[in-house]
C-alpha cells in the first residue's frame, strides 16, 4: 500500500511537472481588447441627522445585469507570470435608495415629498477601474488571475437640504477568475469581485420643513459597496 501510495504521489508530482513545464506566459501577454458581461450588485447602508439631532438609519440596493468594455496589455515577468495593466468601463446608471426620516408625520419615509428634506437617495452613474492583473499560467491555454484595481464612479446624492455633496465617488476593488485562450487569437474570462467604495458624506442646509420642525442640517453619510460577476470574450493581439 505504501508503494503505491508512492508511485501514486510520484505520478501526480510528475503530471504537475509537466503542466508546468508546458504553461507559456507570453500566450497571455500583449494588447487584448474584450466586451464584458455579467451581474452587477449594489448596496447602500447609511444614516442622516435631521435638524432635531436625531440619527435615521437606511439601505437601499439594486442588482441589475451589465456590460461594458475591457483593455489592457499583459506583459510577461517569466515562464509562467504575466501581470497586465488595463482599464474597465461598465456604463452604470443605477439609483440605490438611501436615508429616508421614519418618524411618521410630515417628513416620514411614507410621505416625503419635493418639500420634506429628510429623504435622500444616492445613484452611481459610469464606473471606471484602473487595475494590475498578475496572470499564473497553468497550461499553453488556461490560467488564473488575481486583480487589483482603483476604481471611480459618477455620483448623484439628490436631498433637498443637501448644501454640500460629493459628484464622484472612490474605492478599491478585488477580483480573482479564470482565463481560456481560444482559437483565432480570441479569449474567454470569468471573474468575480467586489469593489468598496470610500464613505459619502454629504451636508444638510438646516431648512424649516412645511410642518414647521428642522430640517436637515446634520449630515449624511453612507458606505456603497458593489459586488460583480462578469465574462469577458476579447481578442489578445
Amino acid at each position: 500500500m505504501n508503494k503505491l501510495k508512492t508511485l501514486a504521489i510520484g505520478a501526480f508530482a510528475l503530471c504537475a511537472m509537466s503542466t508546468v513545464s508546458i504553461a507559456d506566459s507570453s500566450d497571455f501577454a500583449g494588447p487584448y481588447v474584450g466586451v464584458q458581461v455579467g451581474a452587477v450588485g449594489m448596496e447602500l447602508d447609511g444614516k442622516n441627522t435631521d435638524g432635531n439631532g436625531s440619527i435615521t438609519k437606511g439601505s437601499g440596493g439594486v442588482v441589475e445585469m451589465m456590460a461594458g468594455l475591457d483593455l489592457g496589455y499583459a506583459i510577461p515577468v517569466s515562464d509562467t507570470i504575466a501581470i497586465a495593466v488595463g482599464v474597465s468601463y461598465i456604463p452604470l446608471e443605477a439609483d440605490i435608495i438611501g436615508t429616508s426620516d421614519s418618524s411618521g408625520g410630515e417628513g416620514s419615509a411614507s410621505g416625503d415629498t419635493a418639500t420634506d428634506p429628510t429623504k435622500v437617495t444616492v445613484a452611481l452613474g459610469d464606473h471606471y477601474t484602473f487595475y494590475l492583473q498578475p496572470t499564473f499560467a497553468i497550461s499553453d491555454t488556461a490560467a488564473v488571475f488575481v486583480k487589483f484595481g482603483y476604481s471611480e464612479a459618477e455620483l448623484d446624492v439628490t436631498g433637498q437640504t443637501l448644501a454640500s455633496k460629493p459628484s464622484e465617488i472612490k474605492g478599491t476593488t478585488f477580483s480573482a477568475g479564470t482565463k481560456v485562450n481560444l482559437a483565432n487569437g480570441m479569449y474567454i474570462q470569468s471573474e468575480a469581485g467586489m469593489t468598496e467604495y470610500d464613505t459619502i458624506t454629504a451636508t444638510g442646509e438646516g431648512v424649516t420643513t412645511a410642518a414647521g420642525g428642522a430640517g436637515l442640517n446634520g449630515s449624511v453619510t453612507a458606505d456603497p459597496t458593489v459586488a460583480f460577476g462578469m465574462v469577458t470574450i476579447g481578442v489578445q493581439f
